[in-house]
């Protein structure tokens, strides 16, 4: 082989050399990329399942999972959040702090760090400190629902409720969030702001026409308002709109005694009868339904509702007064006389009883009996709502 050949051949084979340098090369780069996407894909992948398995309650195994995402990438501020997370659960609250200012300290706009500090804060009634965290991550995320609820809650419970409402105020005005809406009327009715409370529940189920929770809290605030026609159409809006059986009960409850203090007495006996078939055995649905039938005129139905009640509860002061009531308009006198006998030793109602048993003797034309019953009646407390109820009863149940 000549000089020219061999020149050649060692061109090529060095050539050859560093071609195959560059190739190792770049399949070692090729390698680095995989594992460094591997390692960021399984990142994301194991983050949010750490998170599903505290959110379970498995904390055991969600801090696995999390120390593996540590390993990986020990510089991501949402790792340092979940731990933070995971800490509180273990009941190790100052390393859980430790672990949120580290994620603030990594990235001072990681919202849900602010607001996971402001959590343990507030846990340990730190309130003033929560409410600075609460309004960074507000501030860093305003269309959170969670951040801001948080935020007013905290304004409420420092008992800042001119600040609380004018936040609400300015904040929620064009909101179309029925939660955010709903936590701002409860925190306006815990400030004793029961209008604005309303307007707001109002608002709130414009949006979310069937929410249970929100049209219990607007029924709520128009009974601490003593609006009970309100209150009543909005229990008459849950029964339709609750699944059968899950609060019917409870419903017609509050709908009958609604109807019953606004005066609505037929409506309010409509209700009872409701309730009746459903609470059978209970004195106390039988006896409000004569309570309400004496109010709507329904005299006969109020004595066969008391004596009802007094089946189910013999002996009930109560249920007498109502009896003997209903036997006084009906002009059974001698009947009610007996009634009114089982009131006159009760603490309470001695002076109805004795008030009462004056009326009957009057009717019977036993003037003597009755002045010595009215006098007793004098020295007792004759200013009970039930001789007031009475006498509008007697009125209304004139011809």
């Amino acid at each position: 082989m000549d000089l020219k050949q061999r020149c050649v051949l060692a061109v090529t084979f060095t050539a050859s050399l560093i071609l195959a340098g560059g190739c190792a090369q770049t399949e070692s780069a090729k390698k680095e990329a995989l594992r460094q996407k591997y390692a960021d894909d399984s990142l994301a992948v194991r983050l949010p399942v750490a998170a599903d398995l505290l959110e379970r309650g498995q904390v055991a195994q969600a801090r696995k999972t999390l120390n593996e995402c540590m390993t990986a990438e020990p510089d991501n501020p949402m790792v340092h959040v979940l731990d933070g997370r995971i800490l509180c659960a273990e009941g190790r609250l100052n390393q859980a702090r430790q672990a949120f200012e580290q994620a603030i300290a990594l990235d001072a706009e990681c919202d849900a760090a602010w607001f996971h500090l402001a959590a343990l804060e507030q846990s340990q009634d730190n309130h003033n400190d929560a409410l600075e965290h609460y309004q960074q991550a507000v501030r860093l995320n305003p269309e959170h629902v969670g951040y801001t609820t948080a935020l007013i809650d905290t304004l409420a419970l420092l008992d800042r409720c001119s600040e609380t409402t004018d936040y609400i105020r300015t904040t929620l005005s064009r909101s179309k969030d029925s939660t955010i809406l709903a936590q701002a009327a409860s925190v306006c009715a815990r400030c004793g702001r029961l209008d604005e409370a309303v307007d707001l529940y109002k608002t709130a189920i414009r949006f979310t026409p069937h929410d249970i929770g929100i049209l219990e809290a607007l029924a709520d605030c128009y009974r601490q308002q003593n609006n009970w026609l309100n209150a009543a159409e909005t229990y008459e809006t849950l029964l339709q709109v609750a699944p059968p059986k899950t609060a019917q009960e409870t419903y017609l409850t509050s709908l009958a005694s609604c109807y019953f203090n606004a005066g609505q007495y037929g409506q309010a006996l409509k209700s009872y009868d409701r309730l009746s078939t459903i609470r059978r055995d209970d004195p106390d649905v039988w006896l409000n339904m004569a309570q309400a039938a004496m109010g709507a005129d329904r005299i006969d139905r109020a004595a066969d509702n008391a004596r009802r009640a007094l089946t189910l509860k013999p002996g009930w002061i109560q249920a007498y007064a109502v009896l003997g009531a209903a036997q006084y308009l009906k002009g059974d006198y001698n009947e009610a006389l007996r009634s009114f006998a089982y009131l006159r030793g009760d603490d309470q109602l001695a002076g109805f009883g004795w008030f009462m048993t004056g009326r009957c003797y009057a009717q019977l034309d036993q003037t003597a009996k009755a002045q010595s019953a009215y006098q007793q009646a004098g020295s007792r407390n004759t200013d009970s709502p039930l001789v007031s109820h009475f006498l509008n009863a007697e009125q209304t149940s004139r011809p």
